[in-house]
């Protein structure tokens, strides 16, 4: 697959192949071993660096790493056990239910933008797709099921109060 030109990437896309070309010109950076030796390993620490809430199309990627995208694949589900793809979902889920989970009463479309979805229905859609059930739905049992166990806590600490030493 073609590289993009410099004009087509995103700005996280343009970032990212700053900081390769930063590490590659500058061979006592810690990551330069990492980037040049162990791509797979690279791409695991962008996903969660990001918590997979960045744009990126890993061909791009690994173009910029000098490596061919189904080696990248292979050497990353190898090491991972599980596939890039997978990674950067599950990694975008758990940031998606993380947010949900803090952010009470915070409107969709916000939580959409955190996680790097420009629209409110296009989070939705992921979201439902792998938690079979709408966000919204989804945080509000979050949140029930959160209070109860608070009202739980306090409950038990009034009926048993720290003892006095």
């Amino acid at each position: 697959m073609p590289t993009p030109s410099q004009d087509s990437l995103s700005e996280p896309e343009r970032k990212l192949i700053d900081l390769i070309r930063d590490t590659r010109a500058n061979p006592e950076d810690k990551l330069h071993a990492i980037l040049l030796e162990r791509p797979e390993e690279f791409m695991q620490y962008l996903i969660n660096d990001s918590h997979g809430a960045v744009k990126l199309r890993l061909y791009v990627v690994a173009a910029e790493l000098g490596i061919g995208m189904k080696t990248l694949q292979r050497n990353f589900a190898k090491k991972y056990k599980k596939a890039m793809v997978d990674f950067h979902l599950e990694a975008r889920l758990d940031f998606a239910k993380f947010l949900l989970r803090v952010m009470r009463g915070e409107k969709m479309s916000v939580i959409a933008k955190h996680i790097g979805y420009d629209r409110e229905p296009e989070f939705t859609r992921f979201f439902e797709k792998l938690m079979h059930e709408p966000p919204a739905k989804w945080a509000e049992k979050e949140h029930r099921r959160a209070d109860r166990k608070a009202a739980q806590l306090r409950a038990d600490q009034e009926n048993h109060p720290p003892s006095s030493l």
